[in-house]
């Protein structure tokens, strides 16, 4: 017989989500300890917070769960894909067995090694895989659209979406393998069905942010959907409940609420844990339901050890990894930086763009394309941003390892070739130079929007144009939304001839973009016209065994009608080492900011 007290369960979800595979407080691209971000430091974090959980009386019980990207980020993943011992148990679930997830979400990149990885990493996981929205066409029995947790009297429903445009960023990967549906309307039919299996409350795993991307950023859609009880998002790389959103209408940064849903974002690296606690009273009628919850961020503890007791299991592979990176590769004359890659052009840049070409070259021999004018279109993948003021590639002259080529193609992406035309070409760049704010001739500014990513900066090689900042851009950065203004790419030419719209050239590009990567106009999975089995590493490697000249920098600049502008780049504290180069853009005395970065004024 039911009390006629209500009763009630109190509960601690704890979450990461982005970890990236900093498994180990260390950073591989300077082969030092990095005790401020990681799964090893953030399991102290785990320990305190379960403690103080067990404490409170009544005591809370605690779930562990993860929202994905898990699997991809550091050298330590490129190492544990190329060994891919099928036999033997996947470290990175042993390190979350040993740490005890209770389950798991797949993000985006998780699928960036394939199904037949993912699913060796899933099944010597103790935890549920979850996804609810992600269809493989070849179903697998390890990836399941829901789980039920029970803690005390209270039956907990997991659901996991993630952005469909995976498939478009997954097709060199899985091809055609795989379709995603709908975020929203998938959680809310997971939510559905979850409560139908029993189900007391509900909390998703969503692999999704803030904002206003189609197919991507969903995550104020799900809270206010009215099927959830708790929400953890991510993808964006962002920490909710933060300052960042202290004008997001929607956000209750006191109670950790979006639409009054307890939502966590926990940022990327295992920088921070995502904490919720909620009160689940039953009624009269043995019904459960939320009365009360609030989410809240806690960060890792910096604790000065590379490998706590809990991530022992991923000792072995750490240190294989560190020996591989070891390996001289190649050599350069020259540094190979990327603190100004968004100022002028680029040495690290150059030597991408020349070996992506030089790959492209050998594999047309023989096609229908050997005789297009070729270019080579790269970004510089590390260079601040998200990533915080020490993500920049940084190789000083001499000797290149294995650790050097790591810094400088951090992405499992394919060496590719499309067929463009002239107009393709400036469309491209006109998307790319979305990154530079307006600059004001009567007020210094920044020279960069903060909401572009540096990793979309796409510089083609081969062509010359001109920059100006001065005009708006086409393209919106932050919403992909394209709008009427004024050219900002000017003077585009080939071998000193403009650029016609209808020329034709073959474009070195990686298969991340040539696959939709970033929205780039026209852009698709089915516009690759070469696609040799080369990835870019490979492509890198291969040039610096060639021993090539050093190759010349992209040809582009600030347009003449800039010039005297003022403005300041904010870069990472590395770059003061080189400030030297960027002597003809003045600049002035550079500022740390709050953030770690470095504010240096500049006059175009």
């Amino acid at each position: 017989m039911l009390t006629s007290v209500p009763s009630t369960e109190h509960l601690r979800i704890l979450a990461t989500s982005d970890v990236h595979m900093n498994i180990v407080a260390f950073d591989y691209f300077s082969d030092a300890p990095a005790f401020g971000a990681s799964l090893s430091s953030l399991s102290y974090t785990i320990a305190d917070l379960r403690r103080s959980a067990s404490a409170e009386d009544p005591p809370r019980r605690t779930l562990l769960l993860d929202n994905g990207d898990m699997l991809q980020g550091t050298p330590l993943a490129t190492h544990l894909t190329s060994t891919n011992d099928v036999d033997a148990p996947h470290p990175v679930s042993q390190v979350m067995n040993d740490l005890e997830y209770d389950a798991m979400g797949v993000g985006n990149h998780d699928l960036d090694y394939g199904i037949e990885y993912l699913g060796r990493f899933a099944t010597s996981l103790a935890a549920p895989l979850i996804s609810s929205n992600l269809r493989l066409k070849d179903p697998r029995n390890w990836l399941v659209p829901h789980a039920l947790l029970k803690r005390g009297q209270v039956t907990i429903g997991i659901i996991s979406v993630l952005p469909p445009r995976t498939v478009e960023w997954s097709y060199p990967h899985l091809g055609g393998t795989i379709s995603i549906d709908d975020m929203v309307s998938a959680a809310q039919a997971a939510a559905r069905e979850v409560r139908s299996a029993g189900a007391d409350i509900v909390v998703a795993l969503a692999h999704t942010g803030i904002g206003n991307k189609p197919g991507e950023d969903a995550l104020d859609d799900l809270a206010a959907s009215g099927e959830i009880d708790a929400l953890i998002g991510g993808h964006i790389h962002k920490v909710f409940p933060s300052d960042d959103y202290k004008d997001h209408a929607p956000a209750n940064l006191e109670k950790g609420t979006l639409h009054g849903v307890p939502t966590v974002m926990p940022g990327f690296a295992g920088a921070f844990l995502g904490c919720i606690d909620l009160d689940i009273e039953r009624d009269e009628t043995g019904v459960w339901s939320l009365r009360r919850g609030s989410g809240w961020i806690a960060p890792a503890r910096k604790t000065g050890i590379v490998i706590s007791p809990t991530v022992k299991a991923a000792e072995p592979a750490h240190c294989a990894t560190r020996r591989s990176l070891d390996r001289v590769v190649g050599h350069t004359t020259k540094p190979l930086h990327t603190y100004f890659a968004q100022v002028q052009p680029n040495a690290a840049m150059a030597l991408l763009a020349d070996a992506q070409a030089k790959a492209i070259d050998a594999a047309r021999q023989g096609t229908e394309f050997e005789r297009l004018p070729l270019l080579s279109v790269v970004a510089p993948t590390r260079c601040g941003g998200r990533g915080g003021p020490w993500n920049y590639t940084d190789v000083p002259a001499g000797e290149l390892s294995g650790r050097d080529l790591a810094q400088l193609t951090i992405f499992s992406n394919m060496v590719w070739a499309i067929d463009v035309t002239g107009a393709e070409v400036a469309a491209w760049l006109e998307k790319s130079v979305s990154q530079f704010a307006v600059i004001d001739p009567d007020k210094p500014g920044p020279l960069l929007r903060s909401d572009a990513p540096s990793f979309d900066f796409d510089i083609i090689h081969g062509v010359s144009f001109d920059i100006d900042p001065t005009q708006p851009s086409i393209h919106d950065p932050a919403t992909d939304a394209v709008q009427p203004a004024g050219a900002r790419v000017a003077n585009l030419t080939y071998n000193g001839a403009a650029v016609l719209p209808d020329m034709r050239f073959l474009l070195a590009v990686n298969s991340y973009r040539s696959c939709g990567g970033g929205r780039f106009p026209g852009l698709s999975p089915d516009r690759a016209v070469l696609r040799p089995r080369l990835s870019e590493r490979e492509a890198l490697m291969r040039y610096l065994e060639g021993n090539h000249p050093p190759p010349e920098p992209a040809a582009w600049r600030f347009a003449p009608k800039a010039k005297g502008l003022r403005c300041w780049l904010e870069t990472g504290p590395g770059g003061l080492t080189y400030l030297d180069q960027v002597a003809a853009f003045k600049p002035g005395v550079p500022q740390l900011q709050g953030s770690g970065f470095v504010r240096i004024p500049l006059t175009l």
